[in-house]
């Protein structure tokens, strides 16, 4: 395990360093995306543990321009699974029976280096499709109880990819901020407690600012203003 965070952490630090160098060559390239999320859980979550949406979910990610039609960069996520279930009878041991009200508990919080694919970026139009892909880790908060005892109460890591799809829409006469809507297809192979994954659908919808690099919005009234150098030589 420590051995794949270590992977993982070195893959951010990399990715994060080469966009920061763009970043500083193109200032008007980066921005910044907040987001809501809504998941539905998919596969394993969704048959055994969760089967109930999730509306409780949010993220934000940070992309450079690293070509014409490509953007990288950081994205990180937060989304909570509860679902309590039926009274069922257990046997812990062919002498016990226990009668609990199940319930699970599961939050999610990916860490992934995010590629986004904008096919009509070169194109004068305010609305433009995009397709992203991630890669990286999640930090996962595990929780089963029968009725007020814990079964299991465990904090772990685990890999997590994704992909998705969605289209932007530019707003204001400069452009610099764009409304978004996506659906991203999450995987992540727990392989924990006999739980093999924890998938979900989810669908997204926020806003991006574009900034500069020192953190101001790009097209800041003072960067507008002429330099007052010019005028002593008039």
């Amino acid at each position: 395990m420590k051995k794949i965070i270590t992977h993982i952490s070195c893959v951010l630090v990399i990715m994060l360093s080469a966009s920061e160098a763009n970043a500083q060559a193109n200032p008007d390239g980066s921005q910044l995306s907040l987001f809501y999320s809504y998941a539905m859980p998919s596969g394993y979550l969704k048959d055994n543990l969760v089967s109930a949406g999730s509306p409780r979910g949010f993220g934000l990610s940070f992309s450079w321009k690293i070509a014409p039609k490509w953007r990288l960069g950081p994205s990180f996520g937060f989304q909570d699974f509860y679902e309590k279930g039926q009274r069922e009878l257990f046997k812990p041991d062919p002498a016990t029976d226990i009668s609990a009200v199940v319930s699970h508990s599961i939050q999610t919080y990916p860490i992934q280096a995010r590629a986004t694919y904008l096919p009509t970026a070169d194109k004068e139009s305010p609305l433009q499709p995009f397709l992203s892909i991630g890669a990286g880790g999640a930090m996962i908060n595990n929780r089963e109880l029968w009725g007020m005892f814990d079964v299991i109460n465990s904090v772990n890591f685990s890999l997590a990819f994704s992909a998705g799809a969605g289209v932007q829409y530019a707003i204001g006469q400069a452009k610099k901020t764009n409304l978004f809507a996506a659906v991203n297809y999450n995987y992540i192979p727990y392989n924990k407690f006999d739980i093999p994954t924890l998938n979900s659908i989810n669908l997204q919808v926020g806003v991006t600012l574009r900034v500069n690099s020192n953190g101001r919005r790009s097209g800041d009234y003072y960067q507008q203003m002429p330099n007052p150098r010019m005028f002593n030589r008039m």
